[in-house]
């Protein structure tokens, strides 16, 4: 299954995912509303089928929120065990969806960047309000993932995310956001 979507608020225009058979799904470009639909749609198609693995091919630069908690989730409460393998860049939302992974390797060359979220309000000053405060729990539980799922504290985690940088995949396999590094052909 191929669905091509084009995403609200990212610079990009598409997005991909494909199941590539073998238990394997491409999630590629930016995460909007549509894109997590048929992600999901593969993903728990093939968690249904059997308990054998499931690898996500990603490379993101984020998207929408809402949509890659759902898939963090998905992929979180799953009793199937899934590797997820990130190449390019894996930034924003994508960081978290990257987190929910078993198993998390990245390619040599991948960059990984967590921030802050961005938001952008209008209406009634009682419904800002209340849009504010969902976006820093929001803000509060991908820095609480971010600190669970790897090995820092949540003060460090906190910190990373303050500083809206971009880290090698190095840097990731040290601060134990990944477990590995895909190996280059010799």
């Amino acid at each position: 299954m191929t669905t091509t979507r084009k995403c609200d608020g990212c610079d990009s225009t598409d997005a991909t995912v494909l199941h590539l058979g073998r238990r394997t799904i491409l999630l590629a470009g930016p995460l909007s509303d549509s894109t997590a639909a048929s992600f999901l749609a593969v993903f728990f198609s093939l968690a249904s089928q059997n308990k054998k693995p499931i690898t996500i091919k990603l490379m993101s630069p984020g998207g929408n929120v809402e949509s890659g908690f759902a898939v963090y989730d998905a992929i979180r409460t799953s009793t199937v065990p899934v590797t997820i393998e990130a190449y390019g860049e894996v930034s924003s939302i994508a960081a978290l969806i990257f987190l929910a992974g078993d198993k998390r390797l990245m390619s040599p060359n991948c960059r990984f960047m967590v921030h802050h979220g961005t938001a952008d309000f209008a209406g009634e000053f009682k419904t800002i309000i209340s849009r504010m405060d969902e976006a820093k729990v929001r803000d509060d539980a991908y820095i609480f993932a971010l600190s669970d799922r790897t090995q820092l504290t949540l003060e460090g985690a906190r910190d990373l995310v303050d500083a809206e940088a971009f880290f090698s995949a190095g840097r990731c396999l040290e601060l134990g956001i990944s477990h590995g590094l895909l190996e280059e052909k010799s």
